[in-house]
């Protein structure tokens, strides 16, 4: 009886120290990965500031060489490229801080009940002048006009800014965006509709990748740094939304996000 157990002690024990070894492999693997994933961003955000700071670091040579003999209007001219490579140098350092944290381990949400609609209507508030210098209409479908979620409002303010802003980027001078608005079961649904400069078959599936322009430059010349799809995605991952895109090239593009109605 006693030599009986002390086997089936033992074959407990070899199960266990099997599923501690390939629970070990796992985690393993799955920080190799992640550690591969760092190294890609890392190597595609040094990618991405090696021209906007050698931009910088050549125009200001000049006007150091030459400061003598510059004319105001070059010496401008000069100023005003290394003041746009600054200014496209921030705004990517800091879209990469923000992206680093809310991809942490340690990034938690803070949930609040809110009207999504209200949020909609603030971001669209402030695209305002953009909208009125590229003549861009909005035209809005919403139903049910006040729907409640409970979501981190700060963050799902950037989310939906950046899939708005970047409708109104591509799009074309008077043409029009349309923002819909509607419930699907226990799902509230936003589409964000342009008819821009779309997207092709054979980029279509990179469009959330880090760093992915479609376009260098959008319509209205600025130019691109492809965070904001992939700070979108997730953000909306992390309300346990989904978020999907559909294009045709030279005839826009639509992305659909789906949020769950939390039920109090």
């Amino acid at each position: 009886m006693i030599e009986s157990n002390r086997e089936e002690y033992i074959i407990k024990l070899e199960n266990k120290i099997k599923e501690l070894d390939s629970s070990l492999k796992k985690k393993n693997q799955d920080f190799t990965n992640a550690q591969k994933e760092i190294n890609v961003f890392l190597s595609n955000l040094t990618h991405n500031l090696k021209n906007p700071l050698g931009t910088i670091y050549s125009f200001s040579e000049m006007i150091l060489e030459g400061q003598k003999n510059f004319q105001f209007g070059k010496t401008e001219k000069y100023l005003n490229v290394i003041h746009n490579s600054s200014k496209f140098s921030i705004k990517l350092l800091n879209e990469f801080v923000y992206y680093s944290k809310i991809i942490s381990h340690e990034f938690s949400l803070e949930r609040t009940k809110v009207d999504f609609v209200s949020i909609i209507k603030k971001v669209l508030k402030k695209h305002e002048s953009i909208l009125e210098e590229k003549q861009i209409s909005i035209k809005i479908n919403v139903s049910p006009v006040n729907v409640y979620l409970y979501l981190d409002e700060s963050i799902i303010s950037r989310a939906i800014e950046n899939t708005i802003n970047n409708a109104i980027r591509y799009s074309a001078e008077g043409s029009e965006v349309i923002v819909e608005v509607f419930e699907k079961k226990n799902e509230l649904i936003l589409i964000v509709e342009d008819k821009g400069i779309g997207i092709s078959e054979e980029n279509l599936p990179k469009i959330f990748n880090e760093f992915f322009v479609v376009n260098t430059y959008s319509e209205n010349k600025e130019k691109c740094i492809g965070l904001g799809l992939s700070i979108s995605k997730k953000i909306i991952e992390l309300h346990n939304g989904i978020i999907k895109v559909e294009s045709e090239e030279n005839k826009g593009t639509k992305l659909m996000i789906s949020l769950p109605i939390s039920v109090d």
